[in-house]
C-alpha cells in the first residue's frame, strides 16, 4: 500500500514542531510497511527532496522567489502569516497550485491520499478528479475557525472519509455531512528515550527551584500568554518558584515587555521557539493550558500529560467535557490571572493532589485511545477499507 500525505507543514528540522504529529504518524505507518510520500510546503533552509527514516518527502516551491516563500512556516503557520502580513494572501493560488502538480505528479501509482487540513483536503479532490483514488482528510484546528464555513461543509462532503482527532470536531464534521467519519486521535504521544537528562536541563536553565510551571504555546491571543505573565508576580509573592515562556508569535514583543516590567529576578525565562519540548516538558511540573477557545486536544496539552506533568486548564469548548476539575486536571476560567495564580498556589502546597491529577490525567488520556498501536491501526484499517470499495 502506498499513500500520499498532503500537508501545509512538516517538520524541517530535528525539533521542529510543524506538522510534528504528522510526521510521528508517517514514522509509524512506514515502520508497518506503508509506502508513504509526504507532500509538503518548501522553505529556504530545506532539500526540495530527501528520504528521513524511510519517509519520502518531496517539498514543492510555492511562489517564484524561493526566499520569499511567507504562507508556510514562520512563527506560528499560515493563517498567523496571514494576519500578520495581509500581503501574503496572494501566495495562496500558487500555494494550491503547487502543491496540486506536485500532489498530480507523486500519486501516479498511489493507493490512497491522506490530505491534513482543509486547503489540503481541497487539494485532494483535485488530484483525485484525475487519479481516481480515495482522499482521506483529517480535519485540525478548533472549531475550524480559519476557514469558511462553506469552503469547510465542500470538504468534509466531497472526500471519501474524515478523520476526527477530538469530539469537538467530531460532532461539527458530522453536522457538515461526513460520507464516512472516524474518530482517531493524534499521534502526538513523545518519545521519551530522545530527552536529554533532567539535571542537565535544569543546570542548562539555571534552574533553581523544584517547581517548574510551563506555558508552551504559540504567542497568539487565544493562546493567552499575557494572563500567564500578569499571574507570576502574584505567585512569586508567596512561593519561590520558576517560570518558562516557550514559544513565539506577534505578542512575543508585548510579553518580553511586561516581564522586563515586572523585574522577576532570571525567576522568569521567555525562550522563544525551541527544538528540544520534551526536555522542557520534562522538568514542568505544572503545565498551563490558558487558550481561550479550546484545550482539546493540543499537542502539547497531551505530551505535558505523558511527561508526567500536573494540568491547569481553562474551562472552555469541550474541555470540562473530558477534563474533571480536581480529578484530572485543574480547571479555572479563562483569561484570569488570580483565579491562575490561586491554582498554581494550591497545586504547589498540596504534592498529593498534583501526583493524583498527573496519574489521572494519563489514565484518562489511554481510556481515550492515545495508545499509538491502536491509533495506527485504526489508520491503516481505514485506509484498506477505502481501498477496497
Amino acid at each position: 500500500m502506498k499513500v500520499c500525505v498532503l500537508t501545509t507543514g512538516y517538520p524541517r528540522f530535528q525539533g521542529d514542531l510543524f506538522g510534528i504529529f504528522i510526521y510521528k504518524l508517517t514514522k509509524e505507518l512506514v515502520s508497518e510497511h506503508v509506502d508513504v510520500i509526504v507532500i509538503a510546503p518548501d522553505d529556504p533552509i530545506t532539500q526540495k527532496e530527501e528520504i528521513i527514516e524511510g519517509i519520502r518527502i518531496k517539498r514543492f516551491q510555492y511562489f517564484p522567489f524561493r526566499a520569499y516563500q511567507r504562507l508556510a512556516y514562520g512563527s506560528s503557520g499560515i493563517m498567523e502569516n496571514i494576519r500578520t502580513n495581509i500581503l501574503v494572501i496572494f501566495q495562496i493560488p500558487f500555494f494550491l497550485i503547487s502543491q496540486f502538480l506536485a500532489g498530480l505528479i507523486s500519486t501516479k501509482d498511489c493507493d490512497i491520499i491522506h490530505a491534513n487540513w482543509i486547503i489540503c483536503g481541497l487539494v485532494g479532490i483535485w488530484i483525485r478528479f484525475f487519479r481516481e483514488i480515495p482522499v482521506v482528510l483529517t480535519v485540525h484546528n478548533t472549531r475550524l475557525r480559519d476557514y469558511p464555513k462553506w469552503l469547510s461543509r465542500f470538504v468534509i462532503k466531497n472526500v471519501d472519509a474524515v478523520i476526527s482527532p477530538h469530539p469537538e470536531l467530531t460532532e461539527l464534521v458530522h453536522r457538515y455531512g461526513s460520507k464516512k467519519l472516524v474518530e482517531i486521535p493524534n499521534l502526538v504521544i513523545p518519545d521519551m528515550g530522545t530527552s536529554k537528562q533532567r539535571d542537565v536541563v535544569i543546570k542548562e536553565l539555571n534552574i533553581t527551584s523544584p517547581i517548574v510551571i510551563s506555558f508552551i504555546a504559540r504567542l497568539v491571543d487565544w493562546k493567552d500568554p499575557l494572563t500567564f505573565v500578569k499571574a507570576i508576580p502574584l505567585i512569586l509573592k508567596k512561593r519561590d518558584v520558576n517560570f518558562l515562556i516557550v514559544g513565539d508569535g506577534p505578542l512575543m514583543k508585548e510579553v518580553k515587555e511586561l516581564v522586563d516590567n515586572y523585574s522577576f529576578n532570571n525567576k522568569v525565562k521567555v525562550l522563544g521557539m525551541r527544538r528540544d519540548i520534551y526536555d522542557l516538558l520534562s522538568i514542568t511540573t505544572i503545565f498551563t493550558g490558558l487558550s481561550t477557545i479550546e484545550n482539546i486536544w493540543s499537542s502539547t496539552v497531551i505530551e505535558a500529560v505523558f511527561h508526567k506533568a500536573c494540568l491547569i486548564l481553562t474551562d472552555v469548548g469541550t474541555t470540562s467535557k473530558v477534563f474533571t476539575h480536581l480529578q484530572d486536571a485543574y480547571l479555572i476560567e479563562p483569561q484570569h490571572e488570580n483565579a491562575l495564580a490561586q491554582a498554581v498556589l494550591e497545586l504547589i502546597d498540596n504534592k498529593d493532589l498534583r501526583t493524583n491529577l498527573s496519574r489521572k490525567a494519563h489514565e484518562l488520556l489511554i481510556r481515550k485511545g492515545f495508545v499509538k498501536k491502536k491509533i495506527i491501526g485504526n489508520t491503516i484499517y481505514l485506509y484498506k477499507e477505502l481501498i477496497s470499495i
